[in-house]
């Protein structure tokens, strides 16, 4: 995914040497949710992103669910499956749901 200028905020783009000079601080800034992400810039060009432990586990819990989304719907289009109940794969199984509630 492209990333355009005008998605990048002033408060959010920071130069290499900017980081070098005052990393600690950044941080700081991040953790405490002054800012929600920087973007390192070389070269006046934004070269990595640095982001908070939690915004990083939501974007990865993000990706997860639409990649599970796009499987439920790649399965729900093969026309060829053939679909069972739960009361059928139950009897199938021989189990009830008490005996999968127990587990």
């Amino acid at each position: 995914m492209k990333m355009t200028s005008a998605s990048l905020r002033m408060n959010e783009m920071i130069s290499v040497t900017e980081i070098v000079r005052g990393f600690p601080r950044i941080l700081d800034r991040i953790r405490d949710h002054e800012i929600n992400r920087v973007f390192v810039l070389r070269n006046n060009k934004p070269e990595a992103v640095l982001i908070s432990p939690e915004e990083y586990e939501e974007i990865i819990e993000l990706l997860e669910e639409l990649e599970i989304a796009k499987t439920v719907k790649e399965r729900l289009s093969d026309k060829d499956v053939k679909y069972i109940t739960q009361e059928e794969a139950l009897k199938k199984s021989g189990l009830t749901l008490e005996d999968i509630n127990k587990v």
